[in-house]
């Protein structure tokens, strides 16, 4: 993740990043919640260092098994000071708003 990421942030054409991840598929698939706590060591480390903003989409099914590592990880994402959506579509939605506002605002400056 961190490779993929500080690559894809280098790119000039892009503006911001969206990580998704899906928990059901890193926990029951990966290696459980410790392969997860990498990925998102990962993806906080890959954050801090691009200059880039930068969201973090942590989809679950809702399995109750797995909530627990959503918890932990939505927690951790947050106070590393990306926000967490639960999907791409409100991800998308809530960065549209806030590019939106920041462009009407400079307008009317």
């Amino acid at each position: 993740f961190y490779k993929t990421i500080t690559i894809t942030a280098s790119c000039q054409q892009i503006d911001l990043l969206i990580v998704h991840t899906t928990l059901e598929f890193g926990i029951g698939y990966l290696g459980g919640t410790q392969m997860m706590q990498a990925v998102a060591d990962n993806v906080i480390r890959a954050g801090k260092k691009t200059a880039k903003p930068m969201a973090v989409v942590l989809r679950t099914a809702g399995s109750l098994p797995i909530w627990q590592g959503f918890l932990e990880l939505r927690e951790r994402f947050q106070k590393a000071g990306f926000p967490v959506f639960p999907t791409v579509a409100s991800a998308a939605l809530a960065l549209g708003r806030f590019l939106q506002y920041h462009q009407n605002r400079d307008r009317n400056e």
